[in-house]
């Protein structure tokens, strides 16, 4: 049967604070989130919901995996822990293992059983898996919602197999942007009324303009054009388009220098690459960074080259910050860079596009300047806690009526 490709209009997004979901008398819910991957997107998803509901009218756990865990995973603990929250380390893993993931349902069986959840949210593939077969039980009173963070199709068709096999397992999907909400229309997850969508929220007080001369002097950076990327080093983030990007505007912007901000598996590849095209000179590898403000303000052009997405805070957070973006035009990003913005996204795969988009912002000042001044106020007005405060509070109390 052939899925209609659905529209941003048949989904019901929650970009608009809701007073009335706050007014109306609120039970005591509880919410159990689970997520094995935690760093990354998925994480800031996390601090989000635990910044934005704070002092909120639900009782919040958090089962998570530690294997894959940033930085961040340590402070986002303590305090949500001071907030209220109870947490459950589980062993989850990102490698599969038949016996490892037996004990997983098992143990979040006993953590549902314990913590007696209203509504248990897995986000992403793994802990989508995992929550979703220890919720699972005849006659079960737990609504499962469950956020993808992004379906990897584009990777494999045994990602969508799996996600079609467990469609029935869930009560709604909430998706981080309008085009993530689509994809999961568009690939039989569910019908359009059973998914809704929950902006993530930027903190735009943090991510401020600072001076690009500064921040540069501040990393130890020449004054020199500089394009940024950031992510982990893997086939979703495609850090190896990135190079081959910024080979092409050295031939335009000779004394032009990059940065990649992040490892992973394809670290080994990019430096290889990097050599064979004669750029271990011009470009850095940098670890992940707590605080990316510093490299956000010395950047003249973020550029994003994944493959897919759910939404991309990298984007959001580089246009609060006034940083010119330029980005595939896949999933999440494309609901980000809207407007005039949308000029400055181009095709998976079309390197030329993004070459001729990039050099243009660098060569460019008064261009640059105006993209990045137009940013700003967008991700003010759209990407706020109180918004999604409102929408997560509207989705768990509907979902269990």
């Amino acid at each position: 049967m052939k899925i209609a490709e659905p529209t941003h209009e048949m989904l019901p997004a929650y970009d608009v604070p809701s007073l009335s979901a706050e007014k109306r008398p609120v039970r005591r819910l509880r919410v159990l989130h689970v997520l094995e991957a935690t760093l990354g997107g998925t994480l800031r998803y996390l601090e989000n919901i635990g910044q934005s509901m704070k002092d909120s009218p639900f009782e919040f756990g958090f089962a998570f995996g530690q294997s894959r865990a940033d930085s961040r995973l340590e402070p986002f603990l303590e305090t949500i822990r001071e907030q209220g929250w109870s947490t459950f380390p589980v062993d989850m893993r990102r490698e599969i293992s038949i016996g490892q993931e037996f004990r997983n349902v098992l143990a979040l069986k006993k953590i549902i059983r314990e913590f007696r959840p209203d509504v248990l949210h897995c986000h992403s593939s793994k802990a989508g898996v995992l929550g979703r077969l220890a919720a699972y039980s005849p006659g079960r009173s737990t609504a499962v919602i469950y956020s993808p963070h992004a379906i990897a199709v584009p990777l494999g068709k045994k990602y969508l197999y799996i996600e079609r096999a467990l469609r029935r397992m869930v009560r709604g999907f909430i998706a981080v942007s309008p085009s993530e909400a689509a994809d999961i229309v568009r690939y039989g997850l569910c019908s359009p009324w059973a998914v809704r969508v929950v902006n993530p929220a930027i903190d735009t007080e943090y991510f401020s303009p600072r001076n690009r001369e500064m921040a540069k002097a501040d990393l130890g950076l020449s004054h020199t054009p500089l394009l940024l990327g950031i992510g982990r080093m893997t086939p979703q983030k495609d850090p190896l388009a990135f190079l081959e990007v910024f080979k092409k505007v050295k031939v335009h912007v000779t004394d032009a220098k990059a940065i990649w901000m992040g490892e992973g598996e394809l670290k080994n590849a990019f430096l290889q690459r990097a050599s064979q095209l004669g750029l271990e000179d011009d470009i850095q590898v940098v670890p992940w960074q707590h605080d990316i403000r510093t490299y956000l303000a010395a950047a003249d052009v973020l550029l994003g080259t994944s493959v897919y997405e759910s939404f991309g805070y990298m984007i959001a957070e580089a246009l609060a910050m006034e940083v010119p973006v330029v980005s595939t035009a896949v999933s999440g990003p494309r609901d980000i860079l809207v407007g005039p913005l949308a000029a400055n996204t181009y095709a998976l795969g079309d390197l030329a596009e993004a070459t001729s988009l990039v050099t243009r912002l660098l060569l460019e000042q008064d261009q640059a300047a105006y993209y990045g001044s137009i940013g700003r106020p967008l991700i003010e007005e759209r990407f706020s806690k109180d918004a999604m405060r409102a929408a997560l509070t509207d989705c768990y109390r509907t979902i269990v009526a």
